[in-house]
Protein backbone atom coordinates (compact mmCIF):
# COMPACT_ATOMS: atom_id res chain seq x y z
CA UNK A 1 0.00 0.00 0.00
CA UNK A 2 1.28 3.45 -0.87
CA UNK A 3 0.55 5.99 1.83
CA UNK A 4 0.20 9.70 1.19
CA UNK A 5 0.11 12.12 4.12
CA UNK A 6 -2.55 14.80 3.71
CA UNK A 7 -2.55 17.97 5.77
CA UNK A 8 -5.93 19.62 5.87
CA UNK A 9 -6.85 22.09 8.61
CA UNK A 10 -10.42 20.77 8.69
CA UNK A 11 -9.61 17.05 8.72
CA UNK A 12 -6.23 17.15 10.43
CA UNK A 13 -3.20 15.17 9.34
CA UNK A 14 -4.48 11.90 7.96
CA UNK A 15 -3.12 8.94 6.10
CA UNK A 16 -4.61 8.27 2.72
CA UNK A 17 -4.38 4.94 0.94
CA UNK A 18 -3.06 5.98 -2.46
CA UNK A 19 -4.63 2.95 -4.15
CA UNK A 20 -8.16 3.54 -2.89
CA UNK A 21 -7.98 7.29 -2.27
CA UNK A 22 -9.68 6.89 1.09
CA UNK A 23 -8.68 8.78 4.23
CA UNK A 24 -7.74 6.43 7.01
CA UNK A 25 -7.39 8.38 10.28
CA UNK A 26 -5.72 11.31 12.03
CA UNK A 27 -2.12 10.61 12.98
CA UNK A 28 -1.38 10.18 16.68
CA UNK A 29 1.69 11.62 18.43
CA UNK A 30 2.98 10.64 21.85
CA UNK A 31 4.74 13.70 23.26
CA UNK A 32 6.89 12.88 26.32
CA UNK A 33 8.28 16.05 27.89
CA UNK A 34 8.54 16.92 31.58
CA UNK A 35 8.82 20.68 31.05
CA UNK A 36 5.10 21.55 31.09
CA UNK A 37 5.35 24.87 29.20
CA UNK A 38 7.39 23.30 26.39
CA UNK A 39 5.05 20.31 26.18
CA UNK A 40 1.96 22.52 25.99
CA UNK A 41 3.48 24.74 23.30
CA UNK A 42 4.51 21.80 21.10
CA UNK A 43 1.19 20.05 21.70
CA UNK A 44 -0.72 23.20 20.74
CA UNK A 45 1.24 23.57 17.49
CA UNK A 46 0.95 19.90 16.54
CA UNK A 47 -2.77 19.94 17.30
CA UNK A 48 -3.19 23.09 15.19
CA UNK A 49 -1.45 21.25 12.36
CA UNK A 50 -3.99 18.46 12.69
CA UNK A 51 -2.30 15.77 14.77
CA UNK A 52 -3.92 14.00 17.70
CA UNK A 53 -1.46 14.58 20.55
CA UNK A 54 -1.22 12.83 23.89
CA UNK A 55 1.18 14.37 26.40
CA UNK A 56 3.08 12.53 29.10
CA UNK A 57 5.39 14.18 31.62
CA UNK A 58 7.21 11.03 32.73
CA UNK A 59 7.98 7.42 31.88
CA UNK A 60 5.06 5.95 33.86
CA UNK A 61 2.46 8.17 32.19
CA UNK A 62 3.93 7.47 28.74
CA UNK A 63 3.79 3.70 29.30
CA UNK A 64 0.18 4.01 30.43
CA UNK A 65 -0.70 6.02 27.32
CA UNK A 66 0.99 3.47 25.08
CA UNK A 67 -1.13 0.69 26.61
CA UNK A 68 -4.28 2.50 25.50
CA UNK A 69 -3.23 3.99 22.17
CA UNK A 70 -1.24 2.99 19.09
CA UNK A 71 0.87 6.02 18.18
CA UNK A 72 2.19 6.87 14.72
CA UNK A 73 5.20 8.80 16.02
CA UNK A 74 6.78 9.45 19.41
CA UNK A 75 8.62 12.60 20.46
CA UNK A 76 10.58 11.76 23.62
CA UNK A 77 12.73 13.95 25.88
CA UNK A 78 15.77 11.98 27.03
CA UNK A 79 15.82 13.49 30.54
CA UNK A 80 12.67 12.56 32.47
CA UNK A 81 12.01 12.70 36.23
CA UNK A 82 11.46 8.94 36.65
CA UNK A 83 13.89 7.54 34.10
CA UNK A 84 15.41 8.25 30.73
CA UNK A 85 13.78 8.58 27.36
CA UNK A 86 16.10 5.84 26.10
CA UNK A 87 14.85 3.44 28.80
CA UNK A 88 11.28 4.40 27.99
CA UNK A 89 11.77 3.65 24.31
CA UNK A 90 13.41 0.29 25.11
CA UNK A 91 10.35 -0.63 27.18
CA UNK A 92 8.00 0.52 24.43
CA UNK A 93 9.92 -1.43 21.77
CA UNK A 94 9.90 -4.57 23.94
CA UNK A 95 6.11 -4.22 24.17
CA UNK A 96 5.76 -4.11 20.39
CA UNK A 97 5.55 -0.36 19.78
CA UNK A 98 7.33 0.16 16.47
CA UNK A 99 6.35 3.78 15.73
CA UNK A 100 9.20 6.07 14.69
CA UNK A 101 10.71 7.85 17.68
CA UNK A 102 12.45 11.20 17.90
CA UNK A 103 14.87 11.83 20.77
CA UNK A 104 14.97 15.37 22.13
CA UNK A 105 17.88 16.38 24.33
CA UNK A 106 20.01 19.27 25.39
CA UNK A 107 23.18 17.42 24.48
CA UNK A 108 24.07 16.37 20.95
CA UNK A 109 26.48 13.65 22.04
CA UNK A 110 23.68 11.67 23.73
CA UNK A 111 22.47 10.66 20.26
CA UNK A 112 25.46 8.35 19.79
CA UNK A 113 24.13 6.02 22.49
CA UNK A 114 20.47 5.99 21.41
CA UNK A 115 20.21 3.30 18.71
CA UNK A 116 16.44 2.76 19.04
CA UNK A 117 15.58 6.32 17.99
CA UNK A 118 14.95 7.20 14.36
CA UNK A 119 15.98 10.84 14.71
CA UNK A 120 17.48 13.23 17.23
CA UNK A 121 16.83 16.91 17.87
CA UNK A 122 19.02 19.06 20.11
CA UNK A 123 17.38 21.71 22.31
CA UNK A 124 16.51 24.44 21.75
CA UNK A 125 14.31 23.00 19.02
CA UNK A 126 12.15 25.02 16.66
CA UNK A 127 8.68 23.88 15.73
CA UNK A 128 9.77 23.77 12.08
CA UNK A 129 12.44 21.20 13.00
CA UNK A 130 9.90 19.08 14.84
CA UNK A 131 7.32 19.28 12.06
CA UNK A 132 9.82 18.48 9.31
CA UNK A 133 11.28 15.54 11.24
CA UNK A 134 7.83 14.08 11.96
CA UNK A 135 6.77 14.47 8.32
CA UNK A 136 9.96 12.80 7.08
CA UNK A 137 9.66 9.88 9.49
CA UNK A 138 5.99 9.31 8.71
CA UNK A 139 6.64 9.43 4.97
CA UNK A 140 9.58 7.01 5.29
CA UNK A 141 7.76 4.60 7.59
CA UNK A 142 4.28 4.75 6.09
CA UNK A 143 2.77 5.33 9.53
Amino acid sequence: MDVVIITNPEDGVVMRDDQTGTDDRRLKVLLVEDHQDSAQAVSYLLTAEGFDVEMAGNVATALDAAQRTKFDVMLIDLGLPDGTGADLLMQLRSRGHAAPAIAVSGYGHEWNNQPNFNAHLVKPVTYEQISKTISTLIANNGA
